[in-house]
């Protein structure tokens, strides 16, 4: 069974392998990677990863089983916005509905801290979070500038 919460500072070494999996692991390119980023998330210090966690205007969204992190989602309120900067699920654990309870979660904490519209940047190809997205009523507003990927919205 697959539990998904708001992460905790106890979850910050499962939330940081996730991240670190996330932007180096096959999906890399789904997710924009480069040397620079992983560099820039590898400098990090244990107070930036832990804000990510406990702040007002950031939170993760953790998903488990048996114990194991198996997904994730990193939001980030910025102005009257808020911000889905990363999703990912361990591909072992794709198709079974942890995507769409991590991002129902990440929805439902928003709600709750006022939020009324969600944005985020999907990349061309990487189709099974579009869909996701798409199940929750997010739509697409625009192509990026740089002709990799487009931005969808969700006025909640």
């Amino acid at each position: 069974m697959v539990k998904v919460e708001i992460a905790k500072e106890k979850d910050l070494r499962s939330y940081r392998e996730l991240r670190s999996l996330a932007i180096t692991g096959a999906d890399k390119e789904l997710f924009g990677s480069s040397l620079e980023m992983i560099d820039s998330e590898n400098s990090r210090s244990e107070k930036e990863w832990i804000e990510d966690i406990v702040s007002l205007d950031k939170f993760v969204v953790l998903a488990q089983q048996d114990y194991k992190a198996i997904g994730m989602a990193s939001v980030i309120q910025k102005g009257e916005g808020w911000y889905l900067r990363s999703f990912f699920v361990k591909e072992d654990f794709r198709n079974n509905g942890a995507g769409k309870t991590i991002c129902a979660t990440g929805l439902n904490e928003i709600r709750r801290r006022g939020g009324k519209r969600v944005f985020l940047h999907v990349r061309n190809g990487n189709d099974i979070p579009n869909h996701i997205f798409e199940s929750f009523g997010f739509k697409k507003t625009q192509d990026d500038s740089t002709g990799v990927g487009y931005f969808m919205e969700l006025a909640l």
